[in-house]
């Protein structure tokens, strides 16, 4: 070999490495938590030993975090099974259809008890996303009731019955299915489980207003970026590809729009919301759609009252239930500025636990193996044994549960004060009904849509067993 061409392979060679972190060390996850010798930490963490091990993700590219995010985005997962389940729709108060799947455990809960973990999924996420079918899969097979709240508009098989769509931060969808869950599976304890999106949503809907957080036994957070005022810079700037990260972000949901463009962009809904559909579609990041489209369907005078009403940053600190709360160092879509967020939190909330991973992308966590990664990643078996420990120390009694006596429903105000912003309902907030007419409510809504449930879509339900998409329709 020439010189030259051996300079041109050594340089390679070091490109390489460098771009894929070779030698970078895999290392455990770092904990922050107000008090580690706290029984309820100890028990976690003693129950919990993924949390105290090395996350060793592939060798050749798992260190580095735009992989692990591209090959989440593209691939999803390694093995995708289509698990069995029963979609249900309920119709919300605006006329708008919300659906969610519910999947019966294959096996008894190792505790003996009945548990489910409710699933929120990331922005434009849904039961048949790959890696929230590799999660549901792997909670029916250790005995766990698993539940996904379809975010309204990202199903294309699922026509939209009103003009509305989720939002970053509408915690009205999860409180329905939350509701629903309670009433099909009354002696089931819930533990509420968020990615991206779904985690925003997930810690201010327990934080928005503490009757929300009655019966909930835990939650889990993975890879939210918890204030989107103090990331919107950060999120339009080059530095480690993030602004080509929201273009994609930005293209995939004006893809949802345009597929729904007759509901969501009719005439009415053009005219009432003062909305100018070529702005909308010219967006090129998340800013202005946003400023476009999403704060004026949802009633927000500017885009920085729509960011910081719906930022769960703001709402963490009122969170009482165990929270496990995770994020990746390497993540390109939330910046490491944004995690002092956590940290802080976990100092003053006792049975919260931040985890920090030096590796993991946003929401990849492949695991193991040198090219081709194990089935399972490293968030699907922490999800599980986090529920496991939380059921245990349930059984056993010692988990601080809110209960409705340390929780009443009377006490709580109209309004939740945020720092010096009050939080109130930007949108026309008719509680939502049941069959029967009577409001299922006794509050009144703090900080979102807080609406209750309603009767079934003319009692219809969809058996999942279908290669295609899961789903046949049948009558109940």
């Amino acid at each position: 070999m020439s010189p030259v061409l051996a300079a041109l392979f050594a340089i390679l060679l070091y490109l390489v490495v460098r771009l894929l972190h070779l030698t970078a060390p895999v290392s455990a996850p770092l904990i922050y938590a107000k008090d580690r010798s706290s029984q309820f930490v100890q028990s976690v963490l003693t129950l919990c030993p993924i949390l105290h091990q090395p996350y060793v993700p592939p060798f050749l590219w798992g260190k580095s975090g735009h992989i692990q995010t591209i090959l989440y985005a593209k691939m999803g997962r390694v093995n995708m099974p289509v698990p069995n389940g029963v979609r249900h729709s309920k119709i919300m108060s605006d006329g708008a259809t919300l659906t969610f799947d519910l999947h019966e455990p294959l096996v008894p809960h190792k505790t003996g008890g009945s548990y489910c973990l409710l699933f929120c999924p990331g922005i434009g996420n849904n039961s048949e996303s790959p890696y929230v079918r590799t999660l549901v899969d792997y909670a029916q097979k250790n005995g766990y009731i698993a539940v996904v709240l379809n975010h309204i508009g990202s199903l294309k098989t699922i026509q939209l019955t009103a003009p509305r769509i989720y939002s970053y931060g509408g915690t009205e969808e999860l409180h329905i299915v939350r509701k629903e869950v309670q009433q099909l599976h009354p002696k089931c304890g819930i533990i509420l489980v968020g990615c991206s999106m779904g985690a925003n949503i997930v810690i201010k809907y327990l934080g928005e207003n503490q009757a929300h957080q009655t019966g909930i036994l835990a939650a889990v957070s993975i890879n939210q970026g918890y204030d989107v005022m103090r990331a919107k810079p950060l999120l339009l700037s080059w530095r480690n590809l993030r602004r080509a990260y929201i273009y994609v972000m930005t293209r995939n949901q004006k893809n949802i729009i345009k597929c729904h463009k007759d509901v969501l962009l009719c005439d009415k809904v053009r005219c009432d919301y003062d909305i100018d559909v070529d702005k909308i579609f010219a967006s090129r990041t998340m800013e202005q759609l946003d400023e476009a489209y999403t704060r004026r369907l949802h009633g927000f005078e500017t885009l920085d009252d729509y960011y910081h009403h719906n930022s769960s940053g703001h709402y963490l600190q009122n969170i009482k239930t165990p929270l496990l709360v995770v994020n990746a160092e390497d993540d390109p879509i939330v910046p490491p500025q944004l995690l002092d967020c956590p940290k802080t939190a976990a100092e003053k909330l006792p049975y919260m636990i931040f985890a920090l991973t030096k590796h993991g992308g946003h929401l990849g966590f492949f695991e193991k193996g040198i090219l081709r990664p194990h089935s399972l990643t490293w968030m699907d078996r922490l999800i599980i044994e986090y529920a496991d420990a939380i059921t245990k120390i349930h059984q056993e009694g010692n988990l601080p549960v809110i209960t409705s006596e340390t929780s009443s429903s009377e006490e709580l105000d109209d309004f939740l004060m945020v720092g010096d912003f009050k939080v109130s309902d930007k949108r026309s907030n008719d509680l939502i009904k049941n069959s029967d007419g009577n409001s299922l409510n006794p509050n009144k809504a703090t900080g979102s849509d807080d609406s209750d449930d309603v009767g079934d879509r003319d009692g219809t339900s969809h058996q999942c067993n279908d290669k295609t998409n899961g789903f046949i329709s049948t009558s109940k």
